[in-house]
């Protein structure tokens, strides 16, 4: 039950991303698999004290996350 749970909220966010590339005219240039590979990037680090760190955003990573209406991490 769980796993279709999971496939079915992974069809969600698959179609919300579709179509906001839809949107932006990206879905000639740039596949799921290379959207993901460019996200992949951006790296989320925790110190043993508890700090968090994102690692720097190239710009195109940044324009990928404006493109899908997501606030870019700082």
């Amino acid at each position: 039950e769980t796993m279709n749970f999971l496939q079915y909220l992974s069809l969600i966010f698959r179609a919300f991303i579709k179509k906001k590339l839809e949107i932006a005219g990206l879905t000639q240039s740039l596949t799921m698999k290379d959207l993901f590979k460019r996200l992949d990037r951006v790296k989320y680090l925790q110190s043993i004290e508890g700090t968090h760190t994102i690692s720097s955003l190239g710009e195109s990573e940044r324009n990928l996350y404006v493109t899908l209406g997501i606030e870019p991490p700082v």
